[in-house]
C-alpha cells in the first residue's frame, strides 16, 4: 500500500517542469521540444518509480543521469545558445539525436524486465568473511606507509590534486605506473574501511556494549585515516563518487527512506560535484567558495553535443572502438594500432584543443553499429545492471549478508561515470575497482584462517 509520499513526485512533476520552462525557457523548434520533453518525462519517472521498492538502484543512476545530461543541459545549452566545442549544430540533428535517446531508453527500460538466473550464482563469487585479525591492520598500515611513502611525505599532494608544488605526474616514472597507483593502490585504504563497516553491521547484534563502542572508535580511526591518505580534494570526479557514495552508502540508513537517493544524487551533481571540482587546479591565492550555475555550461556537462557531434559526422566504426574498449588492458607498446577512446577520436577528427572529451554510452553504440549500436547498448545495459539490482536487493529482502554489496555500491559512482564516457577508460576503471574488491576480500579470507598468538 503505498501513500501519499510516494505520489509526491508524479503530482509534482507538471509543478517541476513548469518552473524549468518558466527558468530556462521554451526552445523554438517544436520538434526539438517535443522530444526533449519526452526525455525529460522519461528519466523523470524512471529514477522515481522504475522498479519503485528499490529505493536506490544502478538503473535509477541511468534515468537520472538521462534526465540531467540528456534533457535538462540540452534543453539550457538550446535556449540559451550555448556550444561547448566546435561550430553550431543543426537543429535536424539534434532531433534525430533526442530521437535516437527517447528509443534507447525505451530499450533499456524493457531490457531490465529480462530476469537471467545465471545472476544467482553472483553471490558465490564474493568471498564471505566471519571474522579480521592483525593481517587486517598490518595489510591497512602497510597500504598506508606506502602511499605516504610514495608521495613523499608531501601533505599538499596527498590531500590535493592539483598544487603550486605539482602535479601527481611528477611522482611517477610512467603512465603505467601512474594509472596503476592511482586505480589500484590508492583506493586500497577506503575499500578496506567498507569491509570493516560490513563486518561490524554483520555481527553487530553478537556484541555486547564494550565490544559496540570499542568498534567505532576502531571506525572512526580507520575513517579517519582513509579520508586523509584518499582525501576527496585529491581523487579524479569518478573515484570520489565510486569510493565516498559506497562509504555513505554503506554507513548510512537514510537512502533506504523513500526519494532520498535521487534528492541526495541531484544535490551532489548540482552543488557537490562544482565545490570538488575547484580543487582539481588547486591554488591558495585563486581559490574561493563563490558557487554560480555556470558551472552548468562547462565542458563537464558536454556528453549530448558530443553525441550529436557524432550523428551529424555519422561516426561508426563498426565494432573497432568496443574491440579497442574490450582490450584496454593490452598496451599500445604492444598493440600499435589499438583505438583511442572514442572523445579523443571524435576530438581529433573536429581538432578540438582539448582531447580528455566525453563520449556517453549511448553515443559508443552509435560509433560503433550506428543506430542499432545505441538501442542495443542499452538493452544489454538495462539486462545487466536490472539483475545485478534484483540480486541485492533480493539479499536485501531476505535480510542475507554477503560482501556482494560493497561491490555494488562501489559500482554507483562507476555506473554514471559510465553513462559519461568513454567507454574505454570507463571499463577500465570498473574493471579495476572489481579486481581490487576480489583481491581484497580473497586476501582477507585466507588471512582469517591464520591465528595471530
Amino acid at each position: 500500500m503505498y501513500n501519499i509520499k510516494f505520489f509526491s513526485p508524479l503530482l509534482l512533476f507538471p509543478i517541476f517542469l513548469f518552473f524549468i520552462y518558466i527558468q530556462i525557457g521554451i526552445p523554438n523548434n517544436i520538434f526539438f521540444s517535443f522530444t526533449n520533453f519526452f526525455i525529460l518525462a522519461f528519466g523523470y519517472f524512471g529514477m522515481f518509480y522504475y522498479f519503485p521498492k528499490r529505493t536506490y538502484s544502478l538503473c535509477k543512476i541511468v534515468f537520472l543521469f538521462c534526465f540531467i545530461f540528456y534533457g535538462f543541459i540540452p534543453l539550457r545549452n538550446e535556449v540559451n545558445n550555448n556550444i561547448i566545442y566546435g561550430n553550431s549544430f543543426d537543429i535536424l540533428d539534434k532531433i534525430k539525436t533526442n530521437i535516437i535517446i527517447c528509443f534507447s531508453l525505451i530499450m533499456f527500460f524493457f531490457g531490465g524486465l529480462i530476469k537471467l538466473n545465471v545472476f544467482e550464482k553472483i553471490k558465490k563469487f564474493s568471498p564471505q568473511l566471519k571474522k579480521i585479525n592483525l593481517f587486517y591492520f598490518f595489510l591497512f598500515f602497510f597500504i598506508f606507509f606506502l602511499i605516504l611513502i610514495k608521495y613523499k611525505f608531501n601533505i599538499n599532494l596527498i590531500l590535493f590534486r592539483s598544487v603550486d608544488l605539482g602535479y601527481d605526474f611528477v611522482i611517477f616514472n610512467n603512465i603505467f605506473e601512474y594509472h596503476f597507483f592511482i586505480s589500484i593502490i590508492r583506493p586500497v585504504p577506503i575499500v578496506m574501511l567498507l569491509v570493516y563497516i560490513y563486518l561490524y553491521k554483520k555481527n553487530k547484534k553478537k556484541l555486547n556494549q564494550i565490544s559496540k563502542i570499542n568498534n567505532l572508535v576502531l571506525i572512526f580511526f580507520l575513517m579517519s585515516l582513509s579520508i586523509f591518505i584518499t582525501s576527496p580534494f585529491s581523487l579524479a570526479r569518478y573515484q570520489i563518487a565510486a569510493l565516498y557514495l559506497a562509504l555513505i552508502f554503506l554507513s548510512l540508513k537514510i537512502f533506504e527512506k523513500t526519494f532520498i537517493f535521487q534528492i541526495g544524487l541531484l544535490g551532489g551533481l548540482f552543488f557537490v560535484f562544482p565545490f570538488l571540482d575547484r580543487f582539481r587546479s588547486f591554488n591558495y591565492e585563486n581559490f574561493n567558495f563563490k558557487f554560480n550555475f555556470n558551472y552548468l555550461n562547462k565542458a563537464h556537462f558536454d556528453s549530448y553535443q558530443n553525441f550529436t557531434k557524432v550523428v551529424e559526422l555519422n561516426l561508426i566504426t563498426y565494432g573497432e572502438q568496443l574491440k579497442g574498449a574490450l582490450l584496454f588492458f593490452i598496451p599500445r607498446s604492444i598493440w600499435n594500432e589499438k583505438p583511442v577512446g572514442s572523445g579523443k577520436l571524435l576530438s581529433d577528427l573536429n581538432n578540438y584543443e582539448n582531447w580528455n572529451i566525453s563520449m556517453p554510452f549511448i553515443a559508443e553504440g552509435y560509433i560503433n553499429f550506428g543506430i542499432l549500436g545505441s538501442m542495443s547498448f542499452m538493452f544489454i545495459l538495462g539486462i545487466l545492471l536490472s539483475n545485478f539490482d534484483r540480486i541485492i536487493w533480493k539479499l536485501k529482502r531476505l535480510n542475507q549478508n554477503n560482501l556482494i554489496i560493497i561491490l555494488y555500491y562501489l559500482f554507483f559512482g562507476n555506473i554514471f561515470y559510465l553513462m559519461r564516457g568513454d567507454l574505454m577508460t570507463s571499463i577500465s576503471y570498473i574493471f579495476s575497482i572489481t579486481i581490487l574488491f576480489f583481491i581484497i576480500t580473497s586476501v582477507l579470507r585466507i588471512a582469517e584462517r591464520v591465528t595471530f598468538k
